[in-house]
């Protein structure tokens, strides 16, 4: 008699674990699927902020560039600037050289023509 139980307990014991199974497989299926979509999600909100990031960072680069061209003029300006300033220095030591001859000639002179005019 139990093993009369135990044959009709077999097949409605089948069943049973084939519709637990089933129903696990939709559960697992409609989870992956919610998982799936929240992994898209989080894929969208992550390409905005690395497309924002890129934004920012053609944004840098513009600037750097542009202030390498700038950085560029005003290194070219002061070696103009240096040269001519070295042009000013080397004119002036060479004006006040010429004006020291001037002076000490002048001097001379001024000694010769004074020692003539005291023996006249």
């Amino acid at each position: 008699m139990t093993f009369d139980l135990f044959c009709f307990l077999i097949p409605i014991t089948k069943k049973f674990i084939i519709i637990i199974i089933r129903t696990e497989i939709s559960i697992q299926s409609n989870k992956n699927k919610i998982d799936i979509e929240d992994l898209r999600v989080k894929r969208s909100d992550l390409s905005a902020v690395i497309e924002q990031e890129e934004g920012q960072k053609r944004e840098v680069e513009d600037k750097i560039k542009a202030l390498k061209e700038k950085l560029e003029v005003l290194e070219k300006s002061l070696e103009n600037k240096n040269a001519m300033k070295m042009k000013y220095d080397k004119t002036i030591e060479d004006t006040e050289g010429a004006f020291a001859k001037v002076i000490f000639r002048f001097h001379l002179l001024y000694i010769f023509f004074f020692q003539k005019t005291l023996y006249f």
